[in-house]
């Protein structure tokens, strides 16, 4: 399952749900502390079961019409998200937030000279499991 960057930018889309874990995305404009602005795409998740779940996925992200993140021999775009029973994390546009939570989108600030800009992206390989 992908999701191409031309959804409303306001409101939460689901992703996918599996094992009792819902994902959502929407984008957002960040104003971020440092750096130039940028749009992201936010990332929910909702643990509806009362047991801890663990989230696994490799982040995709298609830039331009090219697979940036396809080959990551290092894993730095494999995720882990842990969810305890009932919980709902959500990204936020803050330089802090975690990796995990959050797909950068494009450049907002005028004249960075950037261009690139996100025309798709996946959580590719899904998993979640149980935590005994």
């Amino acid at each position: 399952m992908s999701a191409t960057a031309n959804n409303d930018p306001t409101k939460w889309n689901l992703f996918a749900s599996q094992n009792g874990v819902e994902i959502y995305y929407k984008y957002a404009q960040c104003d971020l502390e440092m750096g130039y602005d940028q749009e992201w795409v936010l990332l929910r998740f909702v643990n509806t079961a009362a047991s801890t779940k663990t989230v696994k996925y490799h982040k995709i992200m298609e830039i331009n019409g090219v697979c940036k993140t396809c080959n990551d021999p290092n894993g730095e775009y494999s995720m882990t998200v842990v969810l305890r029973a009932n919980e709902t994390i959500e990204g936020s546009c803050t330089v802090y937030d975690n990796a995990a939570h959050h797909i950068f989108s494009k450049m907002t600030t005028p004249n960075t000279g950037i261009e690139d800009k996100l025309t798709a992206f996946d959580l590719r390989n899904l998993t979640v499991t149980y935590n005994e």
